[in-house]
């Protein structure tokens, strides 16, 4: 019965995103913020997201470096604003995820001049045509 009602108190979060960063993006730390156990919380995210708890975290990250390299953050900026200790961090774990470094990714969205949401380009070979 316990688990449940923390499941339901769990379930009313929604700034997930903000709370990730305040924990910097660590679960220990996001269960200590949410006051349930570390474990409670793994069992959470794999129910309700279905993936792991550093999965999860770490997709919230990837979400937030996107966002900051969009709105023109330096990559210094980013990498202290999303919790790594140096910038080769950054960019290893953003190229692992995208298969391109940052700069390079950057490079390849275009903003619209029309001022729409920022497009981007299928693969590396469109962006070199251009």
């Amino acid at each position: 019965m316990r688990t449940s009602r923390i499941a339901q108190e769990l379930e009313k979060v929604s700034n997930w995103p903000e709370l990730a960063r305040e924990a910097g993006y660590c679960s220990y730390r996001l269960a200590n913020l949410l006051d349930v156990q570390e474990r409670t919380l793994r069992r959470y995210f794999q129910k309700k997201f279905g993936r792991s708890t550093y999965r999860q975290l770490e997709l919230l990250r990837e979400e937030r470096i996107e966002q900051l390299a969009k709105a023109g953050v330096t990559e210094k900026e980013i990498a202290v604003d999303v919790r790594f200790k140096h910038t080769t961090n950054l960019s290893r774990r953003f190229k692992r995820a995208h298969g391109v470094t940052l700069r390079l990714w950057l490079k390849s969205v275009v903003v619209p001049a029309t001022g729409g949401m920022p497009l981007l380009l299928s693969t590396i070979d469109n962006f070199i045509s251009l």
